[in-house]
């Protein structure tokens, strides 16, 4: 177990590393509960700032070096000092000043800085998270009384580091001068060059969890208002379909303002609602697929005569009639047992469903392993393989795997097949709870002339 001081710094790491996607820092791992004053207090906290404490570097076990690089794994044994690049000559002398402040969140403790060789993480917008940071070797040549710092810096790197910049500077344990001076004088950080769950491509899943438990929250909230599920499709008395479910719990998602501007006589790409499209909430967008310019869901219901959901829809007798608001499915319908069955799935933005259309995830007799055609998508590296995130009807949200097969998917998908769901199942097709915060860690590559730097997260 981690000491105090090591978990708040290494929240605070996680505070940078999260709010490059731009995800909420309380999101944790998701629990089997549907815990409300718990979710509503992790979406509303605000990210950490600029500063934030990191670890020294300690050299991780190598694998195969001439692949991988020589790696270093920040531990929570001491946090690093923060500075600020006050001026950078073409020569390489860079003065900097140390602080502490993190504007509101409270004092860092800053390590004793002493004259020798560093490791650098330079960011240029510490507040944006570490999107074009770069890992930069750096020689401390004089600690000044009023905590100004004078430092040196390759031709290559002062060519790239600017005043203004935040530098964060690291003692590497274990690891001798000689060495140090070895490094290149920087080395851009690489997302791509990390395998397996990088520190984009897991906070990304941790943010897309986060989406999926505010739409279960949002679910089981209207099913407590209403007595019921909201039904997936509303037709309109034309009997086309006019509205969706997304529409439907906005008054949970706190999403009143476009709900109050919504008009339910008429269809979802009527006159006025058309002109709400580009309002769509967030959190129907999964980060995994980029910004999302044509406003497309990346979330949709499992529909089907077998699912909660059903995929003919409520009718509407008149404009004027709301009584399909309380119509759909309710938890006493899922005999299966809520735990066993998927409220939420994923969709690709290949489907081109606009977040208002009332259009969604047909289940039929029989579906496709997940991750292929015509299955769940599964874009996420989980392991060894390919997962994607689901919600389930117990307000939980785990991640299954392309090792689920389509028989167990359909067995899931379904409320009332009557299959028995061994828990050991999920041990293949779910990810299950990780002992312990994963350890961010630091790796320099050297491919020909060319060198980069990689920061993953390792478990």
């Amino acid at each position: 177990m981690l000491r105090t001081s090591s978990r708040l710094w290494l929240c605070g790491l996680f505070g940078l590393l999260c709010v490059a996607c731009g995800l909420p820092v309380a999101a944790q791992e998701i629990k089997s509960e549907v815990k409300k004053a718990e979710v509503k207090k992790a979406v509303g906290r605000p990210a950490p700032q600029a500063v934030v404490p990191m670890q020294k570097l300690i050299p991780a076990q190598k694998v195969k070096a001439e692949e991988v690089g020589e790696s270093y794994e920040l531990s929570a044994l001491q946090p690093p000092v923060n500075c600020q690049v006050v001026k950078v000559t073409a020569q390489g002398e860079v003065e900097l000043k140390t602080g502490s402040d993190q504007s509101g969140h409270g004092p860092v403790p800053q390590p004793e800085l002493t004259e020798g060789w560093y490791l650098g993480l330079a960011v240029t917008e510490p507040q944006k998270g570490i999107q074009g940071a770069r890992v930069v070797r750096v020689k401390v040549t004089e600690i000044l009384e009023d905590g100004g710092v004078r430092a040196e810096v390759g031709k290559v790197a002062a060519a790239q580091v600017k005043a203004g910049e935040s530098l964060m500077l690291f003692r590497p344990a274990k690891t001798t001068t000689a060495k140090l001076k070895l490094l290149p004088d920087i080395a851009p950080l690489d997302e791509a060059a990390a395998p397996g769950r990088g520190v984009a491509s897991e906070s990304k899943l941790i943010e897309s969890k986060n989406n999926l438990k505010q739409i279960a929250l949002a679910m089981h909230n209207y099913h407590d208002v209403y007595g019921r599920f909201p039904p997936a499709v509303v037709n309109g008395p034309d009997g086309k379909p006019w509205h969706s479910w997304r529409v439907l719990i906005l008054p949970f998602l706190e999403g009143n303002e476009v709900y109050n501007q919504y008009r339910f006589d008429e269809p979802w790409d009527g006159p006025n609602n058309r002109k709400l499209l580009a309002q769509m909430p967030k959190v129907y967008s999964d980060p995994i697929h980029g910004e999302n310019k044509e406003f497309y869901t990346h979330y949709a219901l499992p529909t089907g005569d077998d699912t909660i959901f059903e995929a003919d829809g409520i009718d509407m007798t008149d404009k004027a009639d709301k009584r399909f608001m309380g119509a759909g499915r309710g938890i006493r319908d899922v005999l299966d047992g809520t735990s066993n069955t998927i409220l939420t799935v994923s969709v690709t933005p290949e489907q081109k469903i606009p977040w208002m259309k009332p259009e969604d995830f047909e289940v039929g007799v029989s579906i496709p392993d997940v991750g292929k055609k015509d299955s769940i998508p599964a874009p996420y590296a989980v392991g060894t393989g390919k997962g994607v995130p689901v919600g389930f009807a117990d307000g939980s949200v785990r991640t299954l795997t392309d090792a689920m097969s389509g028989e167990m998917l359909l067995a899931l998908l379904t409320r009332a097949g009557g299959e028995v769901i061994d828990g050991a199942v999920f041990a293949q097709g779910a990810e299950q709870p990780e002992a312990g915060p994963p350890s961010p860690v630091i790796r320099i590559i050297k491919q020909g002339a060319e060198t980069k730097a990689a920061l993953e997260l390792r478990r």
